[in-house]
C-alpha cells in the first residue's frame, strides 16, 4: 500500500471482459427542480478567447482595451433544455477466451441553478473578538455541465501462468458558469437594512478539463513458488480556465430606493490552465512456500513515479474612462469604454508566483512477510520506504524569496496486521501501521490569488503530515451478503495540514495552508448489511473525536481601557472532522419482479469548515442531511426504466460562528441570536428518469 494513505486506500481494479458477449446500454433525462422556479443565465462561450493577449502575441506585447471581447457578458435568461444523459458498454471473448475486450462510453450534458448568501468578514475583529463583516453577498449560479467518458479494458491469457492486459481511460469535462452577485457594503456607506451601498458583480467562465491514463500490467507464475507481476501507468491531465471575465457596476440604496445611477467599476480577465503529467512503473515479487509452510509468502516490490506540472497565471484589469470628469454611468456592458492605466497594465500579469512549474519524484521499495499459524492466526508484517523529492520553479526575478524551492524527504514505515479467524463466519483483527500525507502541488507554490471568497496562497515552507494508525476490528459474516462489522481506531498525526487565514500587513487576510502542531483522532465504527426476505438494510455510522491545541489572538479590553491583541491556546476538532457521520440505506430487491429500490441517507455532522486565527471564530459548517431515492423495474427481457431523485430535502448548507450575536436588528439574515450566519447555499432538488438495455 501506497504511503500516502492515512486514512487508507482504495483499490480499483477493472472487471476483465466476461465469458459471453454483453451490452449495456443506457439513456435518460431530468431537471433540476430549482430550475423550474428560476431562468437559468447563459452566455456566448464561443466569445471566450482561449489564449490571454500575451501568449497570442508575445509576453512584449501591450494589450489594448480592443484585445478583450465584451460578448462574454452578454447574457441570455430563459428555461433550459432538460439534462441529457447516455451510456453504452459492450465487451466479448475471442480466440477460445484468450482475448477479452471492454469499452464503455458516456455522456452527460446537465445543467444547475444554486443560490449563495456569503459575508466577508472584516480581518480584525471587534473588540472581545465580536465579529464584524465588509460585505454581504447575495449569488446565484447558473452551470452547465457536459462530460464525456471512455474507457477499454483488454486483457489477453497467454497461459495459465501468464496474462497481460491493457486499460485506457479518457475523460474530458466542459463547464460554462455565470455568477451574478449583489454585494451590499456593510461598512461605508452602509446605515441599516434598507440603505447601502451596492455592487453588481457579473462574472462567465468556462472550464475544459482533460484526464487520460493509459496502464498495461502482467501477472506471471513464474514457478511453482515464484509469482511476479508489474505494471506500467502514464497520465495526462489538463485544467484550462481562459478569459475569465468579471465586470461590476456600483449604485446606492437609500430607504429601499435607488437613489444613484450606477456607475462602472474596473473589468478583469484572467487566464489560468496546467497541465500534469505521471509516469510511474511498480514491480512486486512473491515468493509461496505452499509445499511447507501453507499460507505463507514473502514479498518485496517497487515504485517509481514522476510527477511534472507546468502552470500558467495571467491577469488583466481595465479601468473606465471617465466622461466629463465623473465616473462613467451604466447603460450596457457593449457601451463601455475602458483603458489600462498606467498603459503598461496591458502587459498583464505574467510576472507572477501562479506562473511556475513543478515536479515530483518518489521512489519506494517495500519487503513484506505473511506467515500463516494453527489454521487460526495470519500475521502480516513489513516495512517500507518512500524517498520524496519535490522542487518548483516560479516565474518571479530572481531575489523574490520563493522565487524556487526544493523538499526533500525520506519516510520509513513499518507497519503489523495480526488475523485471527474465530471460526468460518468471524474474524478479529488488529492492525498498526504508518503512514503520511504529502502537500500538493498547488499548496507549496508561493502562489498568491483572489479566490471565490478569500484572497488565497501557498507555503513554500509547508511540512508533509505523518501519522500512526492503530485499528482493531471484529469480523462478522452470518449469511449470504449480511455483515456485521465493528472498528474502534486511534491515530497520532504529526504535521496535519489545515487551511486558515493569516494577517500579512497590506494585504490582509490570506487563507493558506499551514502545519499547526500535532492532533489526535480517535473513535469507533459500525458496518452493518441485513437482509429479511426482499428487504434489506445498510448501515455505516462512524464516531470520530479529534483534537488539536493552537494559539489563538483574542483582541479584548487589557483592564486598563487599552485594547490589545493577546494569545491564548484553544482546543478543537481537526479542520473538516465531524464527529458523527452516518450512511443508511433502505434496500428492496425482488428479482421475480424485476424490481430494485433504494432510499438512501447520509448524515454529515458539524464540521470546521475554515480557521481563524482569532479565539472562538472559526467558520463551522453545520450538520446536513441528504436523501435519495432511486428504483428500476424491468419491463420486457432486457429492457428497465428507472428513476433518480436526488437532494429530496434540500437542507440548506449552512456556515456559522458560534458565538452570541448582537447584530440582529442591523445586518440581514442574521437572526439567531447564538451564532452568526456566515454562509447558506441552497442547491435544489434533481430527478432523472430513463431506460435500460442488458444483453447477455
Amino acid at each position: 500500500m501506497e504511503s500516502d494513505a492515512i486514512g487508507g486506500a482504495m483499490n480499483l481494479v477493472m472487471k476483465n471482459a466476461p465469458g459471453r458477449f454483453f451490452i449495456n446500454a443506457n439513456i435518460s433525462t431530468g431537471y433540476g427542480m430549482s430550475l423550474g422556479r428560476n431562468d437559468f443565465r447563459s452566455f456566448n462561450t464561443g466569445a471566450i478567447m482561449d489564449l490571454s493577449p500575451a501568449q497570442r502575441y508575445g509576453a512584449d506585447y501591450c494589450a489594448t482595451p480592443g484585445d478583450f471581447s465584451l460578448k462574454v457578458f452578454d447574457y441570455n435568461d430563459r428555461r433550459p433544455y432538460p439534462d441529457f444523459n447516455a451510456g453504452i458498454s459492450i465487451g466479448n471473448r475471442f480466440f477460445g477466451h484468450k482475448l477479452g475486450v471492454v469499452a464503455s462510453v458516456s455522456y452527460q450534458n446537465n445543467r444547475r441553478f444554486d443560490q449563495s448568501t456569503f459575508f466577508e468578514p472584516y480581518v480584525v475583529p471587534t473588540p472581545e473578538n465580536t465579529p464584524s463583516f465588509a460585505n454581504m453577498q447575495l449569488r446565484k449560479y447558473s452551470t452547465q455541465t457536459e462530460r464525456i467518458g471512455v474507457h477499454v479494458k483488454v486483457d489477453y491469457t497467454i497461459n495459465r501462468k501468464h496474462s497481460i492486459s491493457l486499460y485506457g481511460l479518457l475523460v474530458n469535462l466542459n463547464e460554462a458558469q455565470s455568477r451574478s452577485t449583489v454585494d451590499t457594503m456593510l461598512s461605508a456607506g452602509y446605515i441599516g437594512a434598507g440603505s447601502a451601498n451596492v455592487q453588481l458583480w457579473e462574472r462567465s467562465r468556462v472550464q475544459n478539463q482533460y484526464i487520460g491514463n493509459g496502464t498495461v500490467k502482467g501477472e506471471h507464475q513464474l514457478t511453482a513458488m515464484f509469482k511476479l507481476d508489474w505494471t506500467g501507468a502514464l497520465s495526462l491531465a489538463t485544467n484550462n480556465m481562459p478569459g475569465w471575465g468579471e465586470f461590476q457596476t456600483q449604485h446606492t440604496v437609500r430607504n429601499g430606493m435607488v437613489s444613484s445611477q450606477p456607475v462602472i467599476l474596473p473589468f478583469k480577465y484572467i487566464w489560468q490552465n496546467n497541465r500534469d503529467g505521471d509516469r510511474s512503473i511498480m514491480l512486486n515479487l512473491a515468493y509461496a512456500p505452499e509445499a511447507w509452510m501453507k499460507g505463507s509468502e514473502l514479498k518485496v516490490g517497487t515504485l517509481y513515479r514522476a510527477k511534472h506540472r507546468n502552470s500558467y497565471y495571467n491577469s488583466y484589469d481595465l479601468y473606465p474612462k471617465l466622461i466629463n470628469g465623473a465616473p462613467q454611468v451604466f447603460e450596457s456592458v457593449d457601451k463601455a469604454e475602458m483603458y489600462f492605466t498606467p498603459v503598461e497594465a496591458g502587459y498583464g500579469s505574467e510576472i507572477n508566483p501562479n506562473h511556475y512549474i513543478s515536479d515530483e519524484n518518489i521512489l519506494a521499495a517495500y519487503i513484506q512477510v505473511k506467515i500463516k499459524l494453527w489454521n487460526k492466526i495470519q500475521i502480516l508484517t513489513g516495512a517500507r520506504v518512500e524517498e520524496t523529492r519535490q522542487q518548483f520553479e516560479t516565474s518571479m526575478p530572481e531575489k523574490f524569496e520563493g522565487k524556487r524551492g526544493k523538499i526533500n524527504y525520506t519516510d520509513f514505515l513499518p507497519s503489523f496486521h495480526l488475523k485471527y479467524e474465530i471460526d468460518e463466519k468471524q474474524n478479529l483483527r488488529f492492525s498498526y501501521y504508518k503512514a503520511i500525507c504529502r502537500p500538493g502541488f498547488f499548496e507549496v507554490i508561493p502562489y498568491f490569488i483572489i479566490g471565490e471568497d478569500y484572497k488565497e496562497g501557498g507555503n513554500p515552507y509547508l511540512k508533509h503530515t505523518r501519522a500512526y494508525n492503530f485499528d482493531i476490528r471484529y469480523e462478522y459474516f452470518p449469511t449470504g451478503i449480511d455483515q456485521l462489522l465493528l472498528g474502534i481506531f486511534y491515530k497520532d498525526i504529526k504535521d496535519p495540514i489545515e487551511h486558515g487565514y493569516s494577517l500579512e500587513g497590506s494585504l490582509g487576510a490570506v487563507l493558506r495552508p499551514n502545519n499547526f502542531g500535532e492532533a489526535y483522532n480517535y473513535g469507533a465504527e459500525i458496518v452493518l448489511t441485513k437482509y429479511i426476505g426482499n428487504f434489506g438494510m445498510s448501515l455505516n455510522y462512524t464516531f470520530t473525536r479529534s483534537q488539536i491545541t493552537t494559539d489563538k489572538g483574542y483582541y479584548g479590553d487589557n483592564g486598563n481601557g487599552e485594547i490589545l491583541t493577546v494569545t491564548m491556546p484553544q482546543t478543537r476538532p481537526l479542520q473538516g472532522q465531524s464527529m458523527h457521520v452516518a450512511n443508511v440505506s433502505l434496500l428492496y430487491k425482488n428479482p421475480k419482479l424485476g424490481l430494485d429500490a433504494q432510499l438512501s441517507s447520509v448524515y454529515t455532522g458539524k464540521r470546521i469548515l475554515q480557521l481563524s486565527p482569532y479565539y472562538g471564530l472559526d467558520y463551522w459548517q453545520q450538520p446536513a442531511v441528504t436523501l435519495d431515492f432511486s428504483t428500476e423495474k424491468t419491463i420486457l427481457k432486457n429492457f428497465s426504466v428507472f428513476v433518480k431523485l436526488n437532494n429530496i430535502l434540500d437542507i440548506p448548507v449552512k456556515v456559522l460562528i458560534e458565538k452570541k450575536n448582537d447584530m440582529q436588528s442591523r445586518i440581514p439574515f442574521q437572526k439567531h441570536p447564538d451564532y452568526y450566519l456566515v454562509q447558506n447555499d441552497r442547491f435544489g432538488q434533481s430527478g432523472l428518469i430513463g431506460f435500460r438495455y442488458k444483453l447477455k
